[in-house]
């Protein structure tokens, strides 16, 4: 919704399918540091990482649990 008014703009100069892609990858390059800074907000409270992978194995999936969530 914050967009909308920049996509309104610039959409009758784009093409479907460039629309399309700007939709999906846009989203998700913006999702990658917010799932990052969420993850690593618990990490002062201990959460055991390192239990069955390596720490920095476990901090890893958990920051992919969290981007695909």
């Amino acid at each position: 919704m914050s967009g909308a008014g920049a996509r309104e703009v610039i959409a009758p100069y784009l093409k479907t399918s460039t629309y399309l892609k700007l939709r999906l990858i846009v989203p998700i390059l913006l999702y990658i540091p917010v799932s990052l800074i969420y993850s690593m907000i618990s990490l002062p409270f201990d959460l055991p990482f390192g239990t069955k992978y390596s720490y920095a194995g476990g901090f890893f999936l958990f920051w992919c649990l969290i981007f695909v969530g």
